[in-house]
């Protein structure tokens, strides 16, 4: 009820409603807390639905503070004032009987684990390891983005370096291209010089031929047709003189018989004067022939004349043609590749793999930089998350082992003793328990059920004497369920001058539900309550 009313839970499995005996539906807790005694109201009730409500009175003001708020709200400040969750709050406060403190040490190991969490703050590390694990996954996820980057970044690269060596082949190729098309045409300059060279040798040549006019070549013609028509003319006068027509004469004897016949000195006088005539006129046909021929060769060389002016001005159109060609040919070479267009995208994707190689560099420091910063994360938040509680343990393993050793020489009489083994090397995931009967190590099957009763309680005084010093809202009184059920009279007596002890020592309230009160004295409070008919009735 108590828990309840405080913390709005229970720490087993009745609800609040079902702690409210007797029809009420209101649970009211007054704590004085601190050596000043400030003084701590809390109201809860269930209607329709449940309500907190509280009140803080302070002595030195002796004004009382109202927490204002919903219900969370109300209830997160009791929290900030108490200083204290609700696991150490029932940890510290509530003890079970004999039964709870025999099934405390028979319980699964994470009940224990549920213990040591308490002991070692759990809470706080856990939130520490969650932080280094968020930290931890955004450095993996930024060491994932970063080996994306680069894998992209070394395929810019690649793409960009290829580009450049592509430029760069085309670029060679448009100059290879060049240098042999220059290659060509400084050939075929050569070529043309050598043809104009060859076309002006023999032009000159022609000229050279052609330094006899061709009007003197004419006009001998027109002699030598002259000198033909005379010699022709003379051969047929002298023809005609000598009694032969000419048009009929075949051979010189024929004509001869063809006049009338003459006497014999006429016939030798006509024979000289024919002899005479056939002479000059053989001599007429001679000359007549050679005129002939000397005709044949003016006509021959004015038709070479002619020949020769066709080949000079052939040959002069030719060079000129050749040396047009040889301008047009020098012309070329003086062009050169547009490979301007090549030379801009080569120098683009050059500054292209430049950029991105910086990048590349940068990304790299900062990639290869991570993971040792992950590693230290990783270590920090498995540290925390497990590695630390051995820590902490270890820390508070001597008091809590003292603490045990003081409480059993009390249930005891220094027969048994406990110890929390803690191995530094292992990550502790539940609470580890060692019991000694004397110098030998027994387990728990090995003790009877008083023993084991009175080791559980021990055990559980020790964790909450740990627990109280760890606590900064600190609670000095302690709630017993039925601690003696299972114990004999002297145990009965000797646990009741333990709590005797821990009232004067420990707790300004021992609170103790006992079947039986003849062990009590006059210096103890008693309240007898008699249950009957299904209602508490406080008797004395």
């Amino acid at each position: 009820a108590i828990v309840w009313a405080i913390f709005g839970r229970t720490s087993g499995r009745r609800s609040g409603k079902s702690l409210i005996s007797h029809g009420h539906t209101r649970c009211a807790v007054r704590l004085v807390l601190g050596e000043y005694h400030e003084e701590l109201v809390i109201t809860r009730e269930i209607d329709k639905k449940e309500s907190i409500s509280a009140t803080w009175l302070d002595p030195k003001t002796a004004e009382v503070e109202p927490i204002k708020g919903d219900k969370d709200a109300v209830q997160r400040r009791l929290l900030e004032i108490l200083d204290i969750n609700f696991e150490t709050f029932c940890s510290t406060v509530f003890l079970g009987g004999s039964s709870h403190s025999t099934q405390f040490l028979l319980a699964q190991p994470a009940e224990r684990s549920k213990i040591l969490s308490y002991l070692v703050n759990d809470k706080a590390f856990q939130n520490a390891a969650k932080y280094l694990k968020e930290d931890h996954d955004k450095l993996e996820d930024k060491y994932t983005d970063l080996a994306r980057e680069v894998a992209l970044c070394q395929q810019s690269i690649d793409h960009h370096q290829s580009n450049v060596t592509l430029f760069k082949h085309q670029i060679d190729q448009a100059e290879d291209a060049d240098r042999l098309r220059k290659e060509k045409i400084e050939a075929e300059i050569n070529a043309r010089k050598e043809r104009i060279h060859r076309s002006e040798q023999e032009y000159a040549k022609v000229l050279k031929s052609l330094q006899v006019p061709v009007e003197e070549l004419f006009n001998s013609r027109k002699n030598l047709v002259g000198k033909i028509n005379q010699f022709r003319s003379q051969a047929d006068t002298y023809a005609s003189k000598a009694g032969i027509d000419p048009n009929t004469i075949q051979v010189g004897s024929i004509c001869r018989f063809c006049t009338q016949p003459v006497t014999q000195a006429t016939k030798d006088a006509q024979e000289r004067t024919y002899q005479s005539q056939m002479k000059m006129r053989q001599q007429a046909r001679d000359a007549e022939r050679n005129a002939q021929e000397q005709l044949v060769e003016v006509d021959r060389n004015i038709q070479h004349h002619n020949r020769q002016e066709e080949l000079r001005d052939r040959l002069l159109s030719d060079v000129g043609d050749m040396k047009s060609d040889l301008l047009h040919l020098q012309d070329q070479l003086l062009i050169k590749p547009d490979t301007s267009s090549l030379a801009r995208s080569l120098k683009d994707s050059e500054k292209y793999v430049s950029a991105y190689t910086a990048k590349l560099s940068k990304l790299n420091s900062e990639y290869k930089s991570l993971p040792p910063k992950i590693q230290v994360l990783r270590d920090l938040y498995l540290g925390f998350s497990k590695d630390i509680k051995n820590v902490m343990f270890d820390l508070l393993r001597d008091s809590l082992e003292a603490y045990t050793d003081l409480y059993l020489q009390s249930l005891t009489e220094g027969g048994f003793k406990v110890t929390y083994p803690s191995d530094s090397k292992s990550i502790r995931e539940k609470f580890e328990i060692v019991l000694y009967n004397g110098q030998f190590q027994q387990d728990l099957s090995g003790y009877s059920e008083g023993e084991t009763w009175r080791i559980s309680f021990a055990i559980l005084l020790a964790l909450r004497r740990v627990l109280s010093d760890r606590c900064r809202g600190k609670l000095d009184f302690v709630m017993i369920d039925d601690p003696i059920g299972g114990l004999d009279e002297s145990g009965t007596i000797g646990f009741v001058d333990l709590l005797r002890s821990m009232s004067q020592t420990e707790c300004s309230l021992v609170l103790c539900t006992v079947p039986k009160s003849s062990f009590l004295t006059s210096d103890d409070n008693e309240i007898r309550l008699e249950k009957r008919y299904g209602t508490t009735k406080q008797i004395r």
